[in-house]
């Protein structure tokens, strides 16, 4: 879980292609200065048409010394192994419909962090079964630090209300 003596690092995981609408540049930039051990998966293909801004994402992260690992895209087993070890789950996006790759994650049992603007508050109930953050550095760093103060107890009550969600809407994945 998110209990750092006990841990050496926080697993993070990002699902979905590299574009400007999932917004992964700002979100590598909140991490600037946040001195968390922490590794990131990003699971998903460079869209051919964004070199250029995957080209902008590697230099913010070569800058902040942040240690990710790009996947490309992956079978469902894959994403399956990575989500079964993450701590967290982040969907920045600028705009979002339905988000499957949360769903998944949910029914994984992992803490889905969304951008309020990823339009899954119909879904995320902050505080309850995840958490929802304004696109700021400031909204994003509460939420984070937030997170990481929350003691065992607190982060299996979230993760068991983020598979309810599942289970309770019938909603079912083929992982």
């Amino acid at each position: 879980m998110l209990d750092l003596k006990n841990k050496n690092k926080l697993i993070f995981t990002l699902v979905g292609n590299i574009n400007r609408t999932k917004n992964y540049y700002q979100f590598f930039k909140f991490l600037e200065n946040t001195n968390l051990p922490i590794q990131i998966n990003v699971i998903g293909e460079i869209l051919k048409n964004q070199y250029h801004y995957f080209n902008k994402i590697k230099k913010i992260l070569d800058v902040n010394s942040i240690k990710v690992y790009f996947h490309g895209r992956k079978n469902k087993n894959f994403i399956k192994s990575k989500l079964s070890t993450t701590d967290l789950f982040f969907l920045p996006s600028l705009s979002e419909g339905t988000s499957i790759s949360m769903l998944e994650a949910m029914s994984m049992g992992s803490i889905c962090v969304v951008s309020k603007e990823s339009n899954q508050s119909k879904i995320i109930k902050n505080g309850k079964n995840g958490f929802v953050f304004d696109l700021d550095t400031k909204s994003f760093k509460k939420i984070l630090n937030k997170i990481i103060n929350l003691n065992y107890s607190e982060q299996k009550k979230i993760r068991k209300h983020a598979r309810l969600t599942i289970l309770n809407n019938n909603l079912k994945f083929k992982l």
